[in-house]
């Protein structure tokens, strides 16, 4: 959990529950392959420590860096010179519930690309939710 300052934005927060094994839900997490398939190109790799980038459409590159791994339950990453990311996978009797949090917000930051986390926390949170969580339910119950 995050600390509570009052330049602190909450972080987002999704749990879904994919009719798909863990294992298949985690090579879509954990694979380079996999994440361009249902977020953005990149070239992560699955390695403590593994420096990447990904590709945001209208932006462009983010530089990464993976700060947890413990295939097939977690994998977090931190995200351009702010965020924290991570993925948490449990498994459900053969489904998958996958948590996404995005932290890292705070009132008094800018991103790379110069817009107000204020601003960019709520297109996150919709667009986390409204369109690549569903991607990622589609690409792994294909």
């Amino acid at each position: 959990m995050q600390e509570n300052h009052p330049s602190t934005i909450p972080e987002i927060r999704h749990t879904i529950v994919l009719n798909a094994p863990i294992q298949k839900v985690w090579e879509a997490v954990s694979t380079s392959e996999g994440i361009a398939a249902w977020f953005m190109p990149n070239d992560f790799q699955p390695v403590l420590g593994h420096e990447f980038t990904i590709n945001a459409p209208h932006y462009g590159i983010s530089h990464c860096k993976v700060t947890e791994l413990d295939p097939p339950n977690r994998l977090a990453f931190n995200w351009g010179k702010d965020w924290h990311v991570s993925f948490e996978l449990k498994e459900l009797d053969g489904k998958t519930q996958f948590t996404l949090v995005h932290s890292g917000w705070n009132t008094e930051k800018t991103t790379e690309f110069g817009e107000e986390h204020k601003l960019v926390r709520d297109r996150m949170d919709q667009g986390w939710g409204s369109s690549v969580l569903p991607r990622l339910s589609k690409f792994v119950e294909a």
